[in-house]
Formats: structure tokens, C-alpha cells, sequence
């Protein structure tokens, strides 16, 4: 419930997302990379590799994220590789036009 006006209204009825909802589809995944980064204990940004397994946390759960952080680092290269093919045919056009116009 959130209150304007002198009335208490909830997100949906004031048409107010919240910021998770503004986010790219490509940037939620890389915070949710960095967010099990973050609770696993490694360094920040996927380039930085696996971690060991954090002292104290059950084998179950630090198993558990790890299968979470495959998955998702699978997803996110993925992104990337169809983010750079687009970026590639986009040069490759640019490159098309300023040929022709140099002709």
C-alpha cells in the first residue's frame, strides 16, 4: 500500500512498478549473477571464474546456488554472443553505406 493524495492506494492502481520491473531482461540477469557472486562469497562479474564453496555454508545449498549460477551464466553468454552478432550486422551495414558512398 502506498499513500498520495490523502488515500491509500496499492502499486497496481497508481500504475507505479518497481525498479526490478524497469530493468533490461540482459541486466537482471547479470545482478542476479552478481547477487549469488555476492552470497557464495567470490568476486564480483563473471569473468573472475568460480569460487570455492563458502566456510560454513551446507553442501546442499552452496550445490544448490552453484546449479543456479551455471544455469544462469549459461543464459547470460548466450546474451552476450546474440548482442554482438546484432552489433555485427549492424557494422556490416554502416560499412555497406559508407562504401557506396565513396564509390
Amino acid at each position: 500500500m502506498l499513500y498520495r493524495q490523502g488515500n491509500f492506494k496499492c502499486r497496481h492502481c497508481l500504475g507505479v512498478n518497481y525498479q526490478s520491473q524497469l530493468q533490461q531482461p540482459q541486466n537482471r540477469l547479470f545482478e542476479r549473477l552478481n547477487a549469488l557472486r555476492e552470497r557464495l562469497g567470490w568476486q564480483g562479474g563473471i569473468i573472475h571464474g568460480y569460487g570455492e564453496k563458502p566456510k560454513g555454508m551446507h553442501e546442499k545449498t552452496y550445490k544448490r546456488l552453484l546449479g543456479e549460477y551455471v544455469k544462469l551464466e549459461h543464459l547470460a553468454s548466450g546474451s552476450i554472443t546474440d548482442t554482438l552478432k546484432s552489433l555485427d550486422l549492424q557494422l556490416d551495414a554502416i560499412a555497406k553505406d559508407i562504401r557506396k558512398l565513396t564509390e
